[in-house]
């Protein structure tokens, strides 16, 4: 191709370049894109105040807005109109925008995002053998696009756009948007032992034994984070790639039907008993809350409206450094990895229908994978060596 080529834009060809003779090309390319240098602003604020001895309470602002941010998207779209209620119609019988060029995907950097948070947390420094710290942390994240590559996207989401030229059909939560967040970690040492509130006047014995040990642990909670409903093939003939199509929400559901229980719905051959319930793993989302749109038009459901399952984990760990000589300490560690043996659900499966007949998935709302591990436990011992003994500290 020659240098010429043009970024494509509403009314405007991908080639305009008078006395420059291009052959049809079936194939794809990457058009000349203009690239911008994204960038971002962040402001915070925070107040501390000491409310008691060796504790200190934080309440916190956290904020950052993206300007210029990447996104994808297929620029040689099929001709549209905009119809008298706003919608964009494809007819099927209309070419590309140019019809000489075949698919045009390439990065725009006119995207923009926004992040707000809200954080509170209370620590308390080690004394009087314990030690903690807890955070909360409620935020909203939305984008046009939060990344150019699937690995930024959410469960669901293309990372193409669903329409080039608006940037409106696709803004919405950030994939990256957890609403909720709170962790509380914490390390004490057990009261007992010659050095200790009780069993200062143990034996030797009995305080290697039971003296000296301490417990750790980190606990975990966060909300979902955003899922993308889609269909898996491009009913709204705009000619972009698959998967970047949503559905309709039919009017009266929510556009996060997550919860309670489903009115039911048959689907070819595809039946969703009433009263099922929702969240679980057999059913997270109520796949009747949603209707193949009519050919040529996009959906109107949102970009990731849907919420994912919580994330539930709590790690602990028993542990006790005992000294074998002036140099030298045995540590012994008992370390148990989500100690509740708590399930954390992954993404439900979220292609909406199988054909252009609106036939539901089987799998619809199917979770089959979790984003935890289950229980594991862990032993280890480590041998220390301080200053004196090798010249410096060493494990």
């Amino acid at each position: 191709f020659p240098d010429d080529l043009q970024l494509l834009l509403p009314g405007q060809p991908l080639l305009d370049r008078p006395g420059i003779d291009v052959p049809n090309v079936p194939g794809n390319f990457r058009p000349i894109h203009i690239t911008q240098t994204p960038y971002s602003l962040q402001y915070s604020l925070s107040l501390q105040r000491e409310l008691f001895s060796d504790g200190v309470v934080t309440l916190g602002y956290m904020g950052n807005q993206g300007v210029h941010m990447p996104r994808t998207a297929e620029l040689n779209v099929r001709e549209s109109e905009i119809q008298p209620d706003g919608r964009l119609k494809f007819d099927k019988n209309s070419e590309r925008i140019n019809p000489l060029v075949g698919e045009a995907r390439t990065s725009l950097y006119d995207g923009t995002s926004s992040y707000h948070s809200l954080i509170f947390g209370v620590s308390k420094r080690f004394s009087q053998g314990l030690q903690f710290q807890s955070s909360y942390t409620f935020s909203k994240g939305l984008d046009d696009s939060s990344g150019i590559t699937n690995s930024f996207e959410a469960q669901g989401a293309s990372i193409d756009a669903s329409q080039p030229f608006f940037r409106d059909f696709d803004r919405g939560f950030s994939s990256f948007d957890i609403r909720h967040n709170f962790s509380f970690n914490f390390s004490a040492d057990i009261p007992f032992g010659r050095t200790q509130r009780w069993g200062a006047n143990s034996s030797g014995p009995v305080d290697a034994i039971l003296g000296g040990w301490k417990l750790n642990g980190i606990w975990t909670l966060a909300s979902g984070s955003p899922l993308s409903m889609r269909i898996g093939f491009n009913h709204s003939l705009s000619l972009t790639s698959d998967g970047v199509d949503r559905p309709n929400l039919i009017p009266g559901f929510s556009n996060n039907p997550t919860e309670g229980v489903t009115a039911g719905c048959t689907s070819g051959d595809t039946v969703i008993e009433a009263g099922r319930k929702l969240g679980g793993r057999n059913l997270y989302f109520d796949p009747c809350a949603f209707v193949l749109q009519e050919e040529g038009f996009l959906g109107d459901l949102g970009r990731n409206t849907a919420i994912g399952p919580d994330y539930l984990n709590f790690d602990f760990s028993l542990s006790k450094q005992s000294t074998l000589t002036e140099d030298v300490a045995l540590e012994f560690r008992a370390e148990v990895f989500n100690l509740f043996n708590q399930t954390s659900l992954g993404f439900p499966d979220s292609d909406i229908f199988d054909d252009d007949d609106g036939t539901l998935v089987g799998s619809i709302g199917t979770i089959r994978e979790t984003i935890a591990d289950s229980r594991q436990i862990q032993f280890g011992l480590k041998l220390l060596f301080y200053p004196g003994s090798l010249g410096g500290d060493t494990e």
